[in-house]
């Protein structure tokens, strides 16, 4: 293992036991990758230990890691929420499960001059929820 997955495993047992999103960056900062967890310091330290078993494209995925950042949420239905939203708006090379961006809408509050609720490709208004399918 080179020093940086050594650096990254290192830091990924300081990370808490709690649900949250985790955003994988190339050594450009840009989000190659954004995952949810319901314990992120477990789910962020399997990208660096030694596995046999792990799919080629997760390999090649975890050469291109930088560094990472983690959004730390209550629940872990708030996890899947921000993680769906975070690939939606990042579209990060490594998410294939939503690839289809066109297909997603949001359902949108907007309180202009009356309140009323739209549904869109895009987050429209202060209280957005989605993306959905």
């Amino acid at each position: 293992m080179n020093s940086k997955l050594n650096e990254l495993k290192e830091k990924s047992k300081h990370l808490p036991e709690t649900p949250g999103v985790y955003l994988m960056k190339n050594n450009q900062g840009e989000v190659i990758y954004v995952g949810k967890a319901k314990n992120l310091k477990r789910r962020v330290s399997s990208y660096f230990m030694n596995s046999k078993n792990r799919q080629p494209k997760i390999e090649r995925m975890i050469t291109r890691i930088d560094t990472f950042e983690v959004k730390l949420v209550p629940t872990e239905l708030e996890a899947l929420l921000l993680e769906r939203r975070l690939i939606h708006q990042l579209r990060p090379m490594n998410n294939r499960q939503m690839n289809k961006f066109e297909r997603y809408k949001y359902l949108s509050l907007i309180n202009k001059p009356n309140l009323k609720i739209e549904v869109d490709g895009k987050m429209n208004g202060v209280y957005s929820l989605g993306p959905f399918r």
